[in-house]
C-alpha cells in the first residue's frame, strides 16, 4: 500500500514537452543553430570551392569527407579514452551513434542502443578511486579527442601533399583529413548544443578558469569513482557530495548531484531528504537532456519502490526509463520485479530472477552491491508470500 506520509502528487513525472515557455526557448536555441550552422556551412562550401580547384578529383574528396565521417567520430572518442586511460581513468563506455561498447562486472559488452539528441558519439571515462580524479586528469582527457582529430588531419594532410601522380587517393585523403580538421577544430570551440551537451572545448575552459560548473563536474567525478571502487553510496563521506541546494539551477551537472544525493539518501534510509531531492528531479524533469531522462526516471522509480511503497507512481515512471546513455536494463528488471511486488502479480518469482540474472551488466561494484540487496529482499519476500 503507498505510504500517504509523501506528498505523492508532486512526485509524479510532467509532460515532456514542457511548458510553452520552455517549447519557445527550444524554437530559439534551434534558430540561433541554424544561423550559426548557415555561416559555417557558408565558410566551408567556400573553402571547398578554393580547395576543388587545386584537387583533380573533387568528387573523391567528397567521398573523402563522407566515408571518413564516423571513423573520424571514432577516433574522436578513441583519443578520449586512450588519454583518460593515460591520465588514470578507467573507461566506461564508448557510444557511436546507435552503438555501444560498455564495461560492466562481467566485462566488456557490446549492444545497440538508441541514438543520442545532440551528440554523434561519446566516451565514458572515471576516476577509479582516488585514481584520476584530478583537473589535470580531467583536462587530458578532454583534449584527447580533438587531438586526435587533428592528428589524423596532419597525418592526412601531409600524405596527400607527398603523393604524386595520383590524384584520386589526393582527393580521399584531402577529404577524410579536412573532416577530420573540421571536427576536431570545432570540438575545440567553446559552446552547449540545444539538448544540453557541451563542447570539450567549452569543458576546457571551464576548468582553466576554474568555472564553478568545472570544479562540480569533478567533485561528482569523484564521488562516481567512489562507486567504480565498490564503496556504496550509504558509505560516502558526507563531505564528498556536492551541495544539493533547492535553488541549483536545472542543468545536466544539477541533475546529476540530486540523483547521487537520492542515491545517498535511499541507501540511508533517509526517507526525508530523499523525498527532498525526489521532489527536485520531478519538478525539473522535462528540463533535462533527452539523453539523461532516462537515468532520471529509473531513479524516481528506485524511489517509489523502495521509499513511497507506491505502485501507481513507480507505474508512471517505469515507461520512462528505456533508452539513455548506458544500459539500464538492469534496474529496469529490479523496478519490473518491485511493481510485481507492489501488485501482488504472480509473475513476481519470474520477474526476480530475470532481475538477478542482469546483475552482471551493472557497472561499477558498489551499485551492485545495492542493486544485490534489493533484489534478496525480493527474493525474501517472496519465500514468506509463497508459505
Amino acid at each position: 500500500m503507498p505510504d500517504h506520509t509523501f506528498d505523492v502528487a508532486s512526485l509524479y513525472p510532467r509532460d515532456a514537452a514542457g511548458p510553452a515557455a520552455s517549447r519557445w526557448r527550444g524554437w530559439g536555441s534551434m534558430l540561433v543553430g541554424m544561423g550559426v550552422g548557415a555561416i559555417v556551412g557558408a565558410a566551408l562550401a567556400l573553402a571547398g570551392v578554393t580547395l576543388g580547384r587545386q584537387v583533380a578529383a573533387l568528387d573523391w574528396l567528397i567521398a573523402g569527407l563522407l566515408l571518413g565521417l564516423w571513423p573520424n567520430v571514432v577516433l574522436h572518442e578513441a583519443g578520449h579514452l586512450l588519454a583518460g586511460m593515460m591520465a588514470g581513468m578507467r573507461p566506461i563506455a564508448l557510444g557511436i551513434g546507435p552503438f555501444r561498447y560498455e564495461r560492466t562486472l562481467a566485462g566488456w559488452r557490446g549492444y545497440r542502443g538508441s541514438a543520442l539528441q545532440g551528440i554523434a558519439g561519446f566516451a565514458a571515462l572515471l576516476p577509479h578511486g582516488t585514481t584520476g580524479g584530478t583537473r589535470g586528469a580531467q583536462a587530458m582527457m578532454l583534449a584527447g579527442g580533438p587531438m586526435a582529430n587533428l592528428l589524423t588531419a596532419a597525418v592526412c594532410l601531409v600524405a596527400a601533399s607527398l603523393l604524386d601522380g595520383s590524384p584520386r587517393i589526393e582527393g580521399l585523403l584531402m577529404g577524410v583529413g579536412g573532416g577530420a580538421l573540421v571536427l576536431g577544430a570545432a570540438n575545440l570551440f567553446p559552446f552547449t548544443v540545444a539538448a544540453g551537451w557541451r563542447s570539450d572545448g567549452r569543458n576546457l575552459l571551464d576548468l582553466a578558469r576554474r568555472a564553478p560548473d568545472a570544479d562540480l563536474y569533478l567533485a561528482l567525478q569523484r564521488v562516481v569513482g567512489l562507486s567504480l571502487a565498490g564503496q556504496r553510496p550509504r558509505d560516502w563521506p558526507a563531505s564528498a557530495l556536492p551541495a544539493a541546494t533547492p535553488d541549483l539551477p536545472p542543468m545536466m551537472l544539477a541533475f546529476s548531484v540530486h540523483m547521487l544525493c537520492l542515491s545517498h539518501t535511499m541507501d540511508r534510509g533517509d526517507a526525508e531528504a530523499a523525498s527532498a531531492h525526489a521532489r527536485w528531479l520531478a519538478h525539473h524533469w522535462t528540463a533535462a537532456p533527452p539523453g539523461q531522462r532516462p537515468a532520471i526516471a529509473t531513479q524516481m522509480g528506485g524511489y517509489a519502490a523502495i521509499i513511497a511503497r507506491d505502485g501507481a507512481l513507480l507505474s508512471a515512471w517505469r515507461p520512462l526509463c528505456e533508452g539513455g546513455l548506458l544500459d539500464l536494463s538492469p534496474y529496469r528488471a529490479w523496478l519490473d520485479a518491485e511493481l510485481a511486488l507492489l501488485q501482488d502479480d504472480p509473475a513476481l518469482p519470474q520477474r526476480v530472477t530475470q532481475a538477478r540474472a542482469l546483475l552482471p551488466r551493472v557497472h561499477d561494484a558498489g551499485s551492485a552491491r545495492v542493486l544485490e540487496d534489493h533484489i534478496d529482499r525480493l527474493l525474501q519476500r517472496q519465500c514468506t508470500s509463497s508459505h
